[in-house]
């Protein structure tokens, strides 16, 4: 029960982790001007939001079964 404890810790951080990456890259985004690059941010913000989203239903999945 320790290990699951601490993964669900580790997941609350990974998620505000990628929700803070992906916020501060879609700010960001008002200032790139090159396209090329303006697709890749878009895409890692994309990306990160989607793997926080993801932590934080895992999370609260596992939130109520117990």
């Amino acid at each position: 029960m320790a290990i699951i404890t601490i993964n669900i810790s580790f997941l609350k951080i990974v998620s505000s982790f990628f929700n803070n990456i992906g916020a501060a890259l879609f700010l960001s985004l008002f200032t790139i001007r090159d396209p090329w690059v303006l697709f890749k941010t878009l895409l890692f913000v994309i990306i990160s939001l989607s793997f926080a989203y993801v932590c934080e239903e895992f999370i609260n999945q596992y939130a109520r079964l117990n």
